[in-house]
Formats: structure tokens, C-alpha cells, sequence
């Protein structure tokens, strides 16, 4: 099922109750990109704005490094899922034998607008755990299994920032430079496949089949704790499925899938829930 998700995330889900995959994306320019490193300056900058790049090459016969970067929009997956494989894709379209790359995760949030940002990105990449080696040259698409490390950063993630990010950087010394698509509106933007299991799904009408608000999984009744005003399920685009009220709410007529819970305290952020039958 492809559905646009808040803000504009594009996902697919497919798979059964139990096994699910999904593709997840960045959400805009500013997501993916590139930082590179000029030593004998010493200076720090970045390549605007799309393009994940990395690499060595010279700049005015000046050395320069270069590191990729892309940030996945974790939202469309619930929270509290137990994650059991994760693939990077990109598209390569410019190589001159730096395809070569080592895949580490990044812990800074990538949000280019400074030099001593674009500093503490290109060291994040490459001091970050490393979760997979590409030895291809091969220009087009590539797809990257991630190692364990990325699977349990996934999980943590989706309880803290809600964004997994990935930083690229070539493994020797020779010039060799190579271009992925990044972010685009066209059908060459990468993006990371992520296969979870649900956990905790209880029988419809026993007590885990009537969860809290706070659960990711229901089956029959959906929970909402006292609160003024009305509260709406929202299908993956924002449409409006039902209204819900303080106390059981019967579900059973939704289709199963992804939904958002909107709180009836407009402050309060929405809330992720799958439903299953």
C-alpha cells in the first residue's frame, strides 16, 4: 500500500499481521547531502543540497574528502516494533571508482547551515558505527543490507527522533568520487527499507486486545484516556476514519493498518497505532 504520510512521507507497507516491510524516506532536500574537508586550509563545507557524495578528489590541486549523508523519516513505523532487517537503496550516477564505501550511522542531526556544522557532520560519519562495506563500482541502483547495529538503532530511534541517519565515506586515499540521488521528486530518491514484527498482539476481547493510547498494537478496542474534546483516528494522508471518545472505542470496522490517534489536547503530538484484526 503506497500512501503519503505526514509531511509529505511517501511509504509502502506490505506483508501480514506479524511480518510487515516498509520504505521510508527523506522528507526534503535538506535530509541528504554531502560534506567534504579541505586539510590544508583547513576548511569544512557542504555540497548543496540532494546529491549524497563521497570520495577524494582535488580541489585547485588542493586535496579534498567528501562524506555523504542521508536521514530516513522513521515515522511511518510504529513504535515499540521489534526490527529484523533493514536495506539501504541509492542511486549511483556519477563514479569515477568510489562506488567502493563504508556505510556508518550518524548521530548528529544532518541540517546543513554552517561551517562548524558541516565540521562536526563529516566526523560524525567518520567516527559513527560501521553497519555495512560496498566493494562495488557498478553505476545504477544499489542495495544495501545493514548490519545488526542499524536494526537496534532503528528500534531506539523510533522512541527518540523518530529519523535514522546513514553518512557514506570511500575506504582509501586514491581519487576516486561518486554521486547518489538524494532527495528528488522523481522515483531515483533513495530510501530504506525496514521489515519489523509487531509485538504484543493479544486476542480480540482479551485484556491486551483492549490496549492503551501508549500501545502500538490493537485488535478490536482501542483505549483513550479521559480527556476534554473529541479525539479522531487518522488514516497514513490525514483523512479522518472515526471519532473517538474518552474511554473503549470499538475498531473493528477499520481496515487494518498504520493509523494516528490526534489527542483532544491540540498541544499533545499524534500518536502512532496499528491496527490488526
Amino acid at each position: 500500500m503506497r500512501a503519503i504520510i505526514l509531511l509529505c512521507t511517501l511509504a509502502v507497507v506490505a506483508g501480514s499481521a506479524g511480518a510487515t516491510e516498509i520504505d521510508v524516506y527523506p522528507q526534503d532536500t535538506t535530509w541528504t547531502g554531502g560534506t567534504y574537508y579541505i586539510p590544508s586550509w583547513p576548511y569544512w563545507g557542504f555540497w548543496w543540497q540532494n546529491p549524497i557524495t563521497w570520495g577524494n578528489f582535488f580541489w585547485m590541486t588542493t586535496p579534498c574528502n567528501e562524506r555523504g549523508f542521508a536521514r530516513y523519516d522513521l515515522a511511518p513505523i510504529p513504535d515499540g516494533v521489534s526490527v529484523t532487517g533493514a536495506t539501504v537503496h541509492y542511486f549511483v550516477y556519477w563514479d569515477t571508482l568510489a562506488t567502493r564505501a563504508e556505510i556508518r550511522l550518524l548521530s548528529v542531526q544532518p541540517f546543513p547551515d554552517s561551517e562548524p556544522q558541516a565540521e562536526e557532520i563529516y566526523d560524525s560519519i567518520g567516527s559513527g558505527t560501521l553497519v555495512a562495506t560496498v566493494d562495488s563500482t557498478v553505476l545504477g541502483w544499489a542495495a544495501v543490507e545493514l548490519a545488526e547495529p542499524a536494526l537496534r538503532a532503528i528500534e531506539e530511534r523510533l522512541t527518540t527522533t523518530d529519523w535514522l541517519g546513514l553518512g557514506w565515506s570511500y575506504p582509501g586515499t586514491d581519487s576516486a568520487d561518486a554521486m547518489a540521488r538524494g532527495w528528488r521528486s522523481d522515483s531515483l530518491k533513495t530510501y530504506l527499507t525496514v521489515e519489523y514484527e509487531l509485538t504484543g498482539v493479544a486476542e480480540p476481547g482479551s485484556p491486551r486486545g483492549s490496549e492503551r493510547l501508549g500501545a502500538s498494537v490493537i485488535q478490536g478496542t482501542l483505549f483513550v484516556s479521559d480527556g476534554s474534546g473529541t479525539s479522531w483516528l487518522l488514516d497514513p494522508s490525514g483523512r479522518k476514519v472515526m471519532a473517538l471518545h474518552a474511554g473503549t472505542n470499538d475498531v473493528r470496522a477499520v481496515v487494518p493498518g498504520v493509523y494516528f490517534v490526534t489527542p483532544a489536547q491540540a498541544q499533545a503530538p499524534p500518536r502512532k497505532v496499528v491496527v490488526e484484526r
